[in-house]
């Protein structure tokens, strides 16, 4: 009878690793569901940056537009109140230039062959 108690012990633990090794094989199948989903996530995340940064290119420095239109018109403000003092004949000459400016790089930019307009239809 002692034979048949180790025996029966045994039975009982093989069940249980049996059943432990099922389990772990279940959240080991979880987990790798999880992790792909996680990482089509992550991938849709990059897309979408990588779409957004793409697309910011015009209007990816209006802090700094903002900032520059701040300024004049605070200088120019200044200017009118005389808070200031200085004379700047040449001003509108200047933002015509720094318009020409754009206009030329935002041109030269469309027709560089890195720019593809096709990219917003993936």
């Amino acid at each position: 009878m002692v034979e048949k108690k180790t025996s029966s012990w045994e039975d009982t633990f093989e069940k249980k690793m049996k059943k432990l090794e099922n389990r772990i094989e279940e959240i080991g199948k979880k987990i790798e569901e999880r992790g792909e989903k996680l990482g089509n996530r992550i991938e849709e995340k990059a897309r979408t940056v990588e779409k957004n940064i793409k697309h910011r290119g015009a209007h990816g420095h209006s802090l700094f537009w903002g900032l520059v239109l701040l300024v004049v018109g605070i200088l120019w403000l200044g200017n009118n109140l005389n808070w200031f003092i200085y004379d700047v004949p040449w001003f509108p000459v200047v933002m015509i230039a720094g318009g020409v400016y754009l206009v030329i790089k935002h041109w030269e930019k469309e027709k560089s062959p890195d720019s593809n307009k096709s990219e917003g239809n993936e």
